[in-house]
């Protein structure tokens, strides 16, 4: 069973459930973390706020307020993922994709030790976690690993197996003449996604990426009078698959080739594609 069976199978067991079921486990499960050595020794707690028929978690951060706990839940702004510090769990509002999400962009959480409650469709004992397909909590973790983690599932959710690969998140190509190489690596690895940074490989190529859900980057680069093979790949991709950057400090723009580079000159890259 591929991720994607396995999500829809999740999926329609979570919509058999009633309220009662998802208000009764959701108390054993408040118990359970209540109870554990990682809340007991946690200053703050990043929760979440549940949606459709997730873990009903408001009580269990209601409690940790009561126990003198900061709690903090998150919020996204495009594909970043940030804590935002709550004392009133009542001052929240429909976010990203329909999801509960704090009113107030202020103040962010900042706390390496925060436990970190864990949402999502599917767990295993080793650890490993199948998400919604945002990929916001793998991002935030891999950032700041350090934080420990408490997952909240119902027994369904949790598989004795889930099969992952060892780099299940987004990932930045730096291919510095290897074409070649780095495609190669990409077919043996086709469940990865990510950017190909600086782009410099031919249009074949890049079409190639796309097909394979990869988004390509361009830098000042493009810019260049000797940049016409370039251009052709720009040309030669759809839009809403082109990605830009500085490569601050390096790659400026003409007419400011060989200077340090800046984000305010990204608008001469945006003229020329």
């Amino acid at each position: 069973m591929n991720k994607q069976e396995l999500r829809a199978m999740i999926r329609q067991k979570k919509r058999a459930m009633t309220e009662t079921e998802i208000e009764q486990k959701s108390a054993r499960l408040g118990q359970l973390l209540m109870q554990s050595n990682a809340y007991r020794q946690a200053n703050v707690i990043y929760g979440y706020l549940p949606y459709n028929q997730e873990v009903r978690t408001i009580p269990m951060l209601e409690q940790a307020l009561r126990d003198g706990k900061r709690v903090a839940v998150p919020k996204v702004y495009g594909d970043e993922m940030k804590f935002i510090y709550l004392d009133d769990l009542t001052q929240i509002a429909k976010g990203y994709a329909g999801i509960p999400e704090p009113v107030a962009d202020e103040p962010v959480a900042c706390d390496r030790n925060a436990l970190v409650l864990m949402p999502g469709l599917a767990f295993d004992p080793q650890g490993h976690r199948i998400g919604y397909g945002g990929g916001f909590y793998d991002k935030f973790l891999a950032s700041e690993p350090e934080h420990p983690t408490v997952a909240l599932c119902y027994d369904f959710q949790m598989l004795p197996q889930l099969d992952t690969e060892e780099f299940d998140i987004p990932v930045v190509i730096h291919d510095r003449e290897a074409h070649g190489d780095c495609f190669e690596t990409i077919l043996k690895h086709p469940r990865v996604k990510g950017v190909f940074h600086s782009y410099s490989g031919s249009a074949e190529m890049a079409k190639e990426l796309i097909k394979r859900g990869w988004y390509i980057s361009f830098s000042g680069v493009v810019t260049f009078k000797n940049a016409k093979k370039l251009i052709e790949t720009v040309e030669a991709i759809p839009l809403e698959r082109i990605l830009l950057e500085t490569d601050c400090p390096y790659m400026a723009p003409e007419p400011y080739r060989g200077k340090r580079n800046s984000s305010l000159l990204l608008p001469y890259v945006i003229e020329k594609i």
